[in-house]
């Protein structure tokens, strides 16, 4: 199904080429001819919102009796949105193709241009109302192979470089002109916009800030015989600033020393900060200076590596598999050189100290904290880890001891009426209440009290000792009444 679909678009596609005829275009009978130079960049203008211009320009000199022609492009809002076609020179039928500049919308970019790129070029809106065909710009592109013979000028160069603050002119490649009676007239293109003031050669832009760099594009008629043509070439501009008047300036290494341990690898880093120069030739490097050596030796290319980083800082990284005891004894020297001079910047490694020590004494700290945590958790619960160690041991001291009762509980009893002054938790709520719901009801252990397991009779100074020969403990809590 889907490839169904992608045939179905492809003949919708191609039946809309068919249905654009060509001859519609408003520049039929202007075609231009295009010389670029082979194998240079080069760039086509879908200048359509120009081609308004033009037509209305023409429009205001027509006669009151005269039909004005319909004006092109009137249904097309976005004119810098294009498509572009090329009708080859060999006959192929008409096709499209996509070239975008990367900086300048509706224009067809050629990175480096060559003999089979000549052909018809033309350009239309991509969203257009389909009674404005004549919205359209037809360019005929000739390439032609250099030749140096009869041009009055000398070439320049296809990249140029002005100088900030200064009042520098920016030449049309080719066209170098000894005089100006010599020197055709030259239009100018700035980013894909116009520039209608600027018309000779060199193009003169008074002081230069940085919105000056940018694609330039030069246009200028030649003739040879009865033929003519419209040269173009393409100058890429930079603004630059003057070259530094001084030597590469060492960010890293930062220290004399890095202390470093024996046997694990180390990646040591020269980091230098170049300033502008227009033709920079950096030079950056590690040199290795033994002791016992007077000239330093230029590490092992195969041990470092290069990388330019931002703001013309470049580092120079050198990688050791493991650090020996005789790489102590060197010294290591970061290079840096430019135009200017040269800059170095040694470092030693030293051996790393105090990790055996360290180790001990994060040892002692976790062991005494663990033993002052373990003290406070013994002091704090220790009735209930003494009580957990009697559950899980299963081990009564009572068993086999040849007693009744665990342990005697003995009370002072009050009188009536102090019974009802004291609170509700009394000598004798203690001993008969929770006392044995504790010890009896949680514990299992076996309580004597005197009222609920003594039967009436006898002395009582002779029970408390009967009992506790009888018994293993003699529970009794100290009062003022107790006797």
């Amino acid at each position: 199904m889907l490839y169904l679909c992608w045939i179905f678009l492809w003949l919708v596609s191609r039946e809309r080429i068919n249905g654009f005829n060509i001859s519609d275009c408003s520049t039929k009978k202007l075609i231009w001819t295009y010389h670029a130079t082979s194998e240079e960049e080069f760039i086509l203008f879908c200048d359509l919102p120009e081609l308004q211009k033009s037509h209305f320009f023409r429009r205001s000199q027509l006669s009151p009796t005269q039909v004005p022609e319909l004006v092109p492009c009137r249904g097309s809002k976005d004119l810098s949105n294009v498509q572009w076609y090329l009708q080859p020179q060999n006959g192929d039928p008409l096709r499209e193709i996509t070239r975008d500049h990367p900086s300048i919308k509706s224009a067809l970019h050629f990175s480096t241009i060559q003999m089979n790129d000549a052909g018809s070029y033309i350009c239309r809106p991509r969203i257009r109302s389909p009674q404005d065909d004549a919205c359209c710009i037809k360019m005929v592109l000739e390439v032609k192979p250099k030749k140096n013979t009869s041009f009055p000028c000398f070439e320049h160069k296809h990249k140029q470089f002005l100088l900030l603050g200064s009042i520098d002119p920016i030449y049309c490649p080719s066209l170098h002109c000894q005089s100006d009676t010599q020197c055709p007239e030259v239009t100018w293109y700035q980013n894909g916009k116009l520039l209608s003031e600027k018309r000779g050669n060199p193009l003169r832009i008074g002081e230069v800030y940085n919105y000056h760099r940018g694609t330039y594009v030069c246009d200028y008629n030649q003739s040879y015989n009865t033929s003519s043509w419209i040269v173009r070439a393409v100058v890429q501009v930079e603004t630059i600033v003057k070259n530094t008047n001084f030597k590469p300036d060492i960010l890293e290494p930062d220290k004399d020393t890095l202390e470093v341990e024996l046997g694990k690898p180390l990646t040591l880093n020269c980091k230098v900060r170049f300033g502008f120069e227009k033709d920079l030739k950096p030079v950056v490097r590690w040199y290795i200076k033994d002791t016992d050596q007077r000239q330093e030796v230029p590490a092992p290319e195969g041990n470092s590596s290069t990388s330019m980083l931002k703001d013309g800082v470049i580092q120079h990284i050198l990688s050791l598999k493991e650090v020996t005891q005789r790489d102590l004894q060197r010294k290591f020297i970061c290079f840096a050189k430019n135009s200017v001079g040269s800059t170095t910047r040694s470092i030693q490694l030293k051996k790393k100290k105090g990790v055996v020590f360290i180790y001990i004494l994060l040892g002692t700290i976790m062991t005494l904290a663990g033993m002052l945590l373990v003290s406070a958790l013994l002091y704090t619960y220790w009735i209930e880890i003494v009580l957990l160690y009697r559950t899980y041991q299963s081990k009564d001291e009572t068993l086999g001891d040849k007693k009744e009762y665990d342990a005697f509980v003995s009370y002072a009893k009050l009188s009536s009426l102090e019974s009802e002054v004291t609170s509700s938790l009394s000598e004798e709520n203690l001993a008969l209440n929770l006392l044995p719901e504790v010890l009896e009801n949680k514990y299992g252990y076996t309580l004597c009290l005197l009222e609920r397991d003594v039967t009436p009779g006898g002395g009582r100074s002779c029970l408390p000792r009967y009992n506790v020969e009888q018994k293993g403990q003699f529970v009794c809590r100290r009062h003022c009444k107790y006797y």
